[in-house]
């Protein structure tokens, strides 16, 4: 979405899975370490020499790229953006938690949901 909203020109790859109830996954795994990533995952983005995975780095790494992050910031500035980042990711992983366990477990833990 980033890339469409700063008019940049991409390729996009989709890696499918198979049928259930095995889902193979071969198409991703056969290539996933052939890439040249440092830490081979989805999604990952490849700009020349520059090669990335983890959603939050490859974001940083296009809003700079492509002029969306404000210039002028200090350190201190910047760092507080990296703060909120990780906030919202340790917010969306316990919710991923809750949302993919058992129903005993969801039962259990959504009352430490903000633990």
């Amino acid at each position: 979405m980033l890339l469409t909203y700063a008019g940049v020109d991409y390729e996009d790859v989709f890696y499918e899975c198979g049928d259930p109830p095995m889902y193979d996954k071969s198409c991703w795994f056969d290539v996933k370490f052939t890439l040249g990533l440092d830490f081979p995952n989805l999604p990952y983005i490849e700009d020349g020499d520059v090669k990335l995975s983890q959603t939050i780095t490859i974001l940083h790494y296009l809003s700079v790229k492509t002029g969306l992050f404000p210039k002028d910031v200090s350190q201190a500035e910047i760092s507080q953006f990296d703060m909120i980042d990780h906030a919202i990711m340790d917010f969306a992983k316990i919710n991923s938690r809750l949302a993919y366990s058992s129903k005993e477990d969801f039962e259990k833990n959504k009352t430490c949901y903000n633990c």
